[in-house]
């Protein structure tokens, strides 16, 4: 149980620390700001429903920015097929 905190914790902290860079981020890729948070949320579940640990992670930033960015492409071929 306290590594599940101490998981939990570090994920917050992660959160806290570069949710913002994200969202400013995803809004320069151009997609709405709603769109943007939902993505971000997606991301962070993900890691922490994954098995993996943080620490696995050799370069952070540049997986939570690349996650991001796949995720929105994601969410926008969704968006885009279902109007076609």
């Amino acid at each position: 149980m306290k590594k599940e905190v101490n998981r939990e914790n570090d994920l917050a902290s992660v959160y806290n620390r570069y949710v913002n860079d994200l969202f400013t981020y995803g809004c320069y890729l151009g997609f709405e700001r709603e769109s943007v948070k939902d993505a971000i949320q997606d991301v962070f579940v993900k890691i922490s429903t994954s098995k993996s640990n943080l620490t696995e992670i050799s370069h952070l930033k540049f997986y939570l920015f690349k996650s991001l960015k796949n995720r929105l492409y994601d969410l926008y071929r969704q968006k885009k097929d279902h109007l076609v």
